[in-house]
């Protein structure tokens, strides 16, 4: 009786260069999409931000003539902060932007507080929903102080 067919040594050859052909595809499929992945990650978030922290506080509005909306941005963080855009929102979702405040221009130096100067419309501040504040370098990191926040004086 013949019998033809593969020798197991053979068998066994073909069956682990088969697997480790398999093994190297998937390997550098991987690693590349672990290296997008990560890349894609890193594009999208700044590890600095986690240091790049504020509070914005103790908003007052006066009334009686002057029309200013005063509050402090304390830099918490240790890294400086500068700061891109506050906008104030009103209930009826009228918005007056800030892109520069009048007395503040540069960085918030880590660990420092300064005072923001706003003249406001009077027809806004009742209907004020809410001020954002928001840096150059990390906007994830947007504070804001609601209306409930605002001490407003006539």
């Amino acid at each position: 009786m013949y019998r033809k067919g593969v020798s197991p040594l053979i068998a066994v050859v073909l069956l682990i260069a088969f697997t480790m052909a398999i093994g190297g595809f998937l390997s550098s499929w991987l690693q590349e999409l672990v290296h997008s992945q990560t890349d894609t990650a890193t594009e999208n978030s700044d590890a600095g931000c986690i240091y790049a922290t504020f509070n914005a506080e103790d908003a007052t509005y006066n009334a009686s003539g002057n029309n200013k909306l005063i509050f402090d941005i304390a830099s918490t963080g240790t890294r400086d902060i500068s700061i891109k855009q506050i906008t104030i929102t009103a209930m009826n979702m009228s918005r007056q932007v800030y892109t520069s405040p009048a007395n503040f221009t540069g960085t918030i130096t880590a660990g420092d507080e300064i005072g923001i100067v706003l003249n406001i419309d009077t027809a806004i501040i009742p209907n004020i929903s809410r001020i954002r504040i928001i840096p150059y370098d990390c906007p994830q990191n947007a504070d804001e102080i609601k209306r409930d926040e605002i001490t407003i004086y006539n």
